[in-house]
């Protein structure tokens, strides 16, 4: 359902830009996503629909993704609360998405095109109002007039897909991402500061190549640490494996993005699918990140294996890409990166995403037993998830 779910949303979103419709249309995936498999998924498949949209047929709608992931967090919260079971709670959930809507478009306005939301109707709203009212009262005014009947066509018609769909009676327990502990260990480590002093001062002489190299060498050895079950930041010792990891790594990850680099500088419509090509790879970087700590640089092209992991539980390989392709530029452009300071915001925010991505490695390396497996059969399996190789199977 995650793709067929960022598929109506940039669906309505095409269509409400192709015939300028008052409307977004570009929420309905997101809510459905959010009732099906809870708020964390629904607000990633939010964001991607906005990186999607920016890198196709919509440039504004970046910044909006907040916008995107809020509205989808906010119905996985009421659909856990069973508000998606009773008009009443339809209603409700209705109103928060409105709220949330238009109380986050506004500042993204009034900061990317004076106050006003791109759709006729409400810039003219705008307009008119801005005359005799302050301009963020008259850039409220203009996006709730867009965002209240929109929000209402969203919730409804996710709300009746979802009733419509059929539920299995037994459902298998989730994938468990401790987001909280990611968030956290870096302030629970010993001599925390220092170490990231040492990150923020290899990301602050970068151009020289080496430090960058060392920095990255360093985010791998936290995802192995990860990967482990550790809980506290790797030590800036094994100068020379960091190294070697930081070069694998950067070659691994620039080979992936050959294709989508050659696409994005021929004329369109190839350097849009550049985009969108682009985009895809950054969401699988757990995957190869996974492959690279199971079994070096080889593993990590190894296409079949990588699909294998994503596959293995598409809720998790969202969520996780999702928040690496969004942690940094939260931690260079958020509050986090004005109280801080940007280096060592980024380096935080690169250390969490390095830890996410280790979890996620230790994760997807798990394949329960289904009735009838022995554990034999088990561990080739996992054995089959690093490393591709079916014969280990059979």
């Amino acid at each position: 359902m995650i793709p067929a779910c960022i598929g109506i949303n940039f669906t309505g979103h095409l269509l409400a830009v192709q015939f300028h419709l008052p409307l977004f249309l570009d929420s309905t995936g997101t809510i459905l996503c959010a009732l099906i498999a809870g708020p964390w998924v629904g607000g990633s498949v939010g964001v991607i629909t906005n990186l999607v949209t920016a890198n196709s047929i919509d440039p504004t709608a970046a910044p909006y993704a907040a916008v995107s992931f809020a509205i989808g967090f906010a119905a996985g919260l009421a659909a856990r609360q069973g508000w998606h079971r009773q008009p009443a709670g339809w209603l409700a959930m209705w109103a928060i998405c409105f709220l949330l809507s238009a109380v986050i478009s506004t500042p993204l306005n009034l900061i990317t095109s004076d106050g006003h939301s791109g759709v006729a109707l409400g810039d003219a709203i705008v307009d008119r109002l801005a005359k005799g009212l302050p301009l963020p009262v008259a850039s409220l005014a203009g996006e709730a007039a867009i965002d209240l009947p929109d929000k209402l066509l969203a919730v409804g018609a996710a709300v009746l897909i979802y009733r419509a769909l059929p539920h299995p009676a037994a459902v298998s327990p989730p994938f468990e991402l401790d987001l909280a502990t990611a968030f956290r260990f870096v302030f629970r480590s010993e001599r925390w500061p220092a170490k990231l002093l040492v990150g923020s001062l290899c990301l602050l002489f970068f151009w020289l190549v080496i430090p960058f190299l060392l920095l990255y060498g360093y985010s791998v050895e936290v995802a192995r640490s990860a990967c482990r079950g550790q809980t506290q930041l790797p030590a800036w010792t094994g100068v020379r494996q960091k190294l070697k990891d930081g070069f694998l790594m950067s070659m691994v990850l620039l080979v992936w993005n050959v294709p989508p680099g050659l696409l994005s500088v021929l004329p369109q419509p190839a350097a849009v699918a550049g985009g969108v090509l682009g985009l895809f790879v950054g969401l699988l970087q757990p995957a190869i990140w996974s492959q690279y700590l199971s079994g070096g640089i080889r593993a990590t092209f190894n296409v079949a294996a990588v699909a294998r992991r994503v596959r293995f539980n598409l809720s998790l390989t969202l969520v996780v890409g999702a928040l690496g392709l969004t942690l940094p530029t939260l931690g260079l452009l958020g509050v986090v990166g004005l109280v801080v300071g940007v280096l060592p915001a980024l380096v935080y925010t690169s250390i969490v995403v390095s830890y996410l991505f280790g979890e996620y490695a230790n994760l997807t390396n798990e394949v329960p037993p289904t009735a009838g497996q022995s554990s034999g059969v088990v561990q080739a399996t996992r054995a089959t998830l690093a490393t591709g190789d079916h014969d280990q199977q059979s």
